[in-house]
């Protein structure tokens, strides 16, 4: 996790993850690689089979989208998030079916 997405998740240590303290985590990490107008939307959110992670898509607005032929303008982001540590464990390009 970059420095700034790692010092703003607090929490007690021996406490899990929420699903909104991780969507938190991924947009600000995000945020950290990508300089946005605006902030990431959340789209999707859930755990992982082993419920060990949350696993996240965001959006945000695009003008070089690949949707924009479809009257679309924004891209997508998955994101793994560790449920323990708060830590972005991957961060990967969604392409919608």
């Amino acid at each position: 996790m970059t420095e700034v997405a790692q010092k703003e998740v607090s929490r007690d240590e021996n406490e899990l993850l929420t699903a909104k303290q991780a969507a938190s985590a991924a947009a600000r990490y995000l945020v950290d690689l990508i300089e946005l107008p605006t902030k990431p939307m959340l789209e999707e959110i859930e755990l992982s089979d082993d419920r060990d992670n949350w696993l996240l898509t965001l959006s945000y607005p695009s003008p070089n989208s690949p949707y924009a032929v479809f009257g679309g303008n924004k891209d997508f982001k998955t994101f793994e998030v560790d449920r323990r540590t708060g830590e972005v464990l991957s961060m990967k390009i969604r392409l919608l079916k």
